[in-house]
């Protein structure tokens, strides 16, 4: 039901846009975004050694182009490293899965026509993500030890994106505070490994628009 309402609501959005009036079109601002990513796993499949998934915190960052598709619509290409994965806990032991990836949103925005400076809006869109690296952080009474799982993961990984947001215009620049979820849609392990466990969390970033 989530991946039906999220693909829905990618559809519901493209073809809102196609009736916006073709003015004020073409680039019309870039940048780039940094901020808190916070991911867990979703599936079938989840469990580890009989523990839920936890939440891994990490970092997101890169840069974006919005191009305009008339007064309120406009198409944000974005390029995010994006730190992803989950965290398992037990007593004073852990395993986090840092699963980390190249994401390439397509976003479609509907900014909401306002008076001021502050404008506010909605967007949602694919995500294709790339992977970068793949490792396990076990932790134990003061011991460590990671492990390469790269073998065990795919290459390319497939979600959507729903999300909010709110743009401050400033004298040269915009500065942009927005918060999404992106569900994932594709599952991480490989073939031979098998299961259904799935990319599922939030990103919050604050940028500058220029």
């Amino acid at each position: 039901m989530k991946r039906f309402l999220a693909i829905l609501t990618v559809m519901a959005m493209a073809l809102m846009a196609t009736t916006a009036v073709a003015q004020d079109t073409g680039l019309v601002g870039k940048g780039f975004k940094l901020g808190l990513s916070m991911y867990t796993f979703g599936g079938d499949d989840t469990e580890f050694e009989g523990v839920s998934p936890g939440t891994r915190m990490g970092l997101g960052a890169g840069g974006f182009l919005t191009f305009a598709l008339g007064p309120n619509f406009a198409l944000q290409p974005e390029l995010l490293y994006v730190q992803k994965g989950a965290k398992y806990e037990e007593g004073d032991a852990s395993v986090t899965f840092k699963l980390d990836y190249l994401d390439l949103p397509v976003l479609l925005k509907y900014r909401f026509p306002t008076e001021g400076s502050i404008r506010p809006n909605l967007f949602a869109g694919p995500v294709g993500s790339i992977k970068m690296s793949a490792n396990i952080q076990m932790e134990s009474g003061g011991d460590e030890a990671s492990v390469d799982m790269s073998d065990e993961v795919k290459g390319f990984d497939f979600g959507v994106a729903l999300g909010g947001g709110l743009d401050f215009a400033l004298s040269s620049s915009t500065l942009n505070f927005d918060v999404r979820y992106t569900l994932g849609l594709t599952d991480w392990p490989d073939t031979d490994l098998g299961g259904s466990v799935r990319n599922n969390g939030w990103l919050v970033t604050v940028g500058v628009g220029f």
